[in-house]
C-alpha cells in the first residue's frame, strides 16, 4: 500500500502576486489531491485567503474570485463613491478609519467561503489551519487557528495591508495584516507532522531589494512594505530555511507590485502557477 505525502503548506502574502499561489492550488488540489494529504496550511495576508479556500475545498470560488479581479474595487471599497464629493469624502473617511480603503467587501468574500460548510468541519480540520495578523495593542504576531469563532474577521485582517485598508476591532482589541511581521507564517514549519514542508509563491526579490516605481500614494506605500519585507527577520529567516532544504520554496515569477492589478498579468500568474503544480506534482509527489 502506498502511503501518501502528508504536505505543509506555507502561503505568503504578496497582494494580486497571490494570483499565482492561487492557480498552484488550485491546480495541485483539483487534478493531484487524492495523492497527497493536508498537514497543515499556514498563511499571511492573500495567502491567509488562499489557504482558507484550500483547506475548505472552495477550489471554484477562488478561480472565480482570482480571473475576475480587475481593480482594487473588487476587493476593497471606497469609504464613498458619490460622483461629487466622493475623493474628499473618502480622503476625510480613510483618514479617520486608518486606510485609505474599506475592507468590507474582502470580509464579505472570505464569509462567502466560511459559509460553505468550514463550521460543520471536524475541529481537527480546522485547526489544521491557521492565519497570521498583527495585534496593534501588543505590536506582536498572532496565530490564528480555523476553530476560533471569529476566523472570518481574522482572515480580513491578515489580507488587510497597513495603511491602504483599514484595521479590524476584535474583542476589543485591533488587528492588522500579519506581512507587517511575518509575511511568511513559519511558526509551524518542523513543528507538524509532515513529510514535505512547501512554501508556495514566496518573492526572491525580497532577497535582494531593488528600487520600485513611486509613481502614486497607492504605488509609495506598497514600496515601503516592499522594503519593510527585505529587510525583515522573518524574510531572512526563510532564506535560511530554503538554503538548507529545510522547505521547498517554489518562487513566484510574478514581479510587478503587489497592487498592480492588472488583469492579464493576473490571468497568466494564475495559469503559471497550474503549471508550476504539474512540475511540483512530477518531482515531489509522483515519485513516492
Amino acid at each position: 500500500m502506498v502511503t501518501k505525502p502528508k504536505i505543509h503548506f506555507i502561503l505568503p502574502g504578496g497582494g494580486v502576486r497571490g494570483a499565482f499561489q492561487a492557480g498552484f492550488l488550485y491546480h495541485l488540489f483539483k487534478n493531484y489531491g487524492k495523492y497527497f494529504e493536508i498537514a497543515r496550511i499556514d498563511g499571511t495576508s492573500v495567502g491567509s485567503i488562499n489557504g482558507f479556500a484550500a483547506i475548505n475545498n472552495d477550489f471554484d470560488k477562488l478561480r472565480e474570485i482570482w480571473l475576475n479581479i480587475t481593480s482594487v474595487n473588487d476587493l476593497f471599497d471606497n469609504w464613498s463613491n458619490s460622483p461629487l464629493v466622493g475623493p474628499i469624502s473618502s480622503l476625510y473617511y480613510g483618514y479617520h478609519n486608518c486606510g485609505l480603503f474599506s475592507n468590507s467587501k474582502l470580509m464579505s468574500i472570505i464569509n462567502d467561503t466560511y459559509s460553505k460548510g468550514w463550521e460543520e468541519k471536524e475541529e481537527e480540520i480546522q485547526k489544521n489551519y491557521s492565519c497570521a495578523v498583527v495585534n496593534l495593542e501588543n505590536g506582536k504576531t498572532k496565530y490564528v487557528y480555523g476553530n476560533d469563532k471569529n476566523i472570518v474577521n481574522y482572515i480580513t485582517a491578515s489580507a488587510s495591508p497597513w495603511v491602504i485598508s483599514n484595521p479590524v476591532d476584535i474583542d476589543n482589541e485591533q488587528y492588522a495584516d500579519g506581512s507587517l511581521l511575518e509575511t511568511y507564517p513559519l511558526k509551524h514549519v518542523g513543528k507538524c507532522d509532515a513529510d514535505i514542508t512547501l512554501i508556495v509563491g514566496y518573492d526572491q526579490e525580497h532577497f535582494s531589494y531593488k528600487s520600485g516605481d513611486n509613481r502614486n500614494l497607492l504605488t509609495y506605500l506598497a514600496n515601503l512594505i516592499d522594503i519593510s519585507r527585505y529587510n525583515s527577520v522573518n524574510t531572512q529567516k526563510l532564506k535560511e530555511l530554503i538554503d538548507n532544504q529545510t522547505v521547498i520554496g517554489i518562487a513566484n515569477p510574478m514581479t510587478m507590485l503587489f497592487v498592480d492589478f492588472d488583469k492579464e498579468a493576473i490571468h497568466d500568474g494564475f495559469n503559471s502557477g497550474n503549471e508550476f503544480a504539474d512540475t511540483f506534482y512530477k518531482t515531489y509527489i509522483k515519485t513516492q
